[in-house]
């Protein structure tokens, strides 16, 4: 018979029912304090031969229902959530503005209720809930099953509670037929516990910043939600284009929200507000490969034609590590980025042509600062970017300005720049050369051919040398008209 680690009791089986009521621990919390596969503690059979007798018991219970039932249990109900506090309305709007879910069963019509969903490393947060949702009859539940993607048994721990007549009128304000939806009524009965609740299932702490993740709402909902936060704790909540999906706020402008939501705030999330100063730092590397072709103008060597390189890139994100995910930030979210912004312009292309900035001179050192001045906005914590021009033989290593200093000082636009200032300087002694978006194009009529000579520059290689066949053409046509006007 195996014994229980935590008590040293002999039992027929390692299970919830004395772990919780013994230990106030799951399954799930009970194998990873002691390293235990959780396929040890659970045959997997059974758990199937139980949910499918499960289900065929609901199904013939449901048929069971009469109407006079039905009508009955609803009048229980609208007396229950009469009788909800202000405390448990602004725990459940907070809750489904974060993770949690209303589902309306099958048997009756109003027979809505709340699902949470929260990961062991919550489990304490998810028994907060559980404590403050208490006279609503909640439950914790701990779904064990074998997963063929995971090749392993898993578990998830999550709160449910009774269905309520209240639940289903919650139903109307929160979902429509697309899914979650933001609705005025709720945003002006939301308080500050409300928000808290929010913040400690949504909310999160990137760099100087605070952000919602609020993905499961449409643009304008979350222009609502925006709107919301602004005007009830005067803040600049924007959403910016390069992460959408995300409200988010400096610190500098969230005095009055943090005055009165963080009372309201557990300790283990104090850290989203930058309260606790989170020491335990650490750099987390990902490396990527891209194959590109590049060429140096004006530049004496074998460089001046264009060839490839078989280019390696270190993405260097430096921060805190997350309390609850043991993370400084997912290795899956720095490839998402860099795959989105850099690779997919870069990867098998003429680096000249895609990048205006580096049009002129497509050297290592300029391909790494475009890179920070890109990344930067997306990854606060962007350490340093090395970059291999040829990997273990030559490279780079570039550590930019942060995000806000970016913002404020304008070097690197200068840097670039000054390897635009040449052509600029031909725009603007020329007017008829103009600028389209990052085309430039000209219908100067060429003095040799009689034909309209035109560029539309980066846009391929016979194009950039007719635009400098050009340049040269004007530069001639204006030494001989200030030689005509000397005369």
């Amino acid at each position: 018979m195996p014994v229980c680690k935590e008590c040293g009791k002999e039992l027929k089986a390692i299970n919830n029912t004395h772990l919780w009521y013994k230990h106030t621990m799951t399954m799930a919390q009970y194998a990873i304090k002691y390293d235990i596969d959780m396929a040890e503690l659970v045959d997997p059979e059974i758990y199937i031969l139980r949910a499918k007798s499960h289900k065929v018991n609901w199904e013939n219970n449901s048929e069971s229902r009469t109407a006079d039932k039905e009508n009955l249990i609803d009048e229980v109900w609208r007396e229950k959530d009469s009788k909800l506090t202000e405390d448990e309305r602004q725990v459940i709007y907070g809750t489904l503005l974060g993770d949690g879910y209303l589902f309306r069963g099958k048997a009756l019509p109003n027979s809505t209720y709340l699902q949470i969903d929260h990961g062991v490393a919550q489990f304490a947060y998810l028994f907060w809930k559980y404590e403050m949702l208490y006279s609503l009859g909640p439950r914790i539940t701990q779904n064990i099953k074998y997963l063929d993607t995971a090749q392993r048994v898993v578990s998830v721990t999550y709160l449910d509670t009774t269905s309520g007549y209240y639940y289903g009128k919650l139903a109307r304000l929160f979902y429509n037929e697309k899914g979650k939806i933001v609705s005025d009524e709720i945003l002006s009965k939301l308080d500050h516990l409300g928000v808290a609740v929010w913040l400690m299932d949504d909310g999160s702490r990137e760099g100087n910043e605070l952000a919602f993740n609020t993905q499961s709402f449409c643009v304008e909902d979350r222009k609502k939600l925006i709107s919301f936060l602004n005007n009830k704790y005067d803040a600049k909540f924007y959403e910016a284009d390069y992460a959408p999906g995300a409200i988010r706020c400096n610190f500098k402008y969230l005095e009055v929200f943090l005055r009165n939501v963080r009372p309201f705030v557990l300790p283990m999330f104090q850290y989203k507000l930058g309260k606790e100063k989170l020491n335990v730092l650490s750099t987390v590397v990902r490396r990527f490969k891209i194959d590109a072709a590049h060429f140096l103008e004006d530049y004496k060597g074998k460089c001046f034609c264009q060839h490839g390189h078989y280019y390696v890139v270190d993405i260097a994100v430096k921060g805190p590590i997350d309390p609850l995910t043991g993370m400084v930030v997912d290795f899956g979210y720095i490839k998402k980025i860099f795959t989105r912004y850099i690779d997919e312009v870069l990867d098998h292309k003429t680096i000249n042509y895609v990048v205006p900035e580096l049009r002129r001179r497509a050297t290592a050192e300029l391909m790494a600062v475009w890179m920070w001045k890109i990344l930067v906005e997306l990854l606060p914590g962007l350490s340093y970017i090395q970059l291999w021009e040829q990997p273990e033989l030559s490279s780079t290593i570039y550590k930019g300005p942060s995000r806000d200093d970016f913002k404020r000082k304008r070097e690197v636009d200068e840097l670039f720049g000054w390897a635009e200032s040449a052509w600029q300087q031909l725009l603007r002694d020329y007017p008829e050369l103009q600028k389209r978006g990052d085309l430039y194009y000209s219908t100067v009529r060429s003095e040799k051919t009689g034909k309209l000579a035109s560029i539309h520059w980066p846009e391929g290689v016979d194009k950039y040398e007719e635009s400098l066949l050009l340049e040269e053409e004007l530069r001639l046509r204006d030494t001989e008209q200030l030689v005509s006007r000397e005369e």
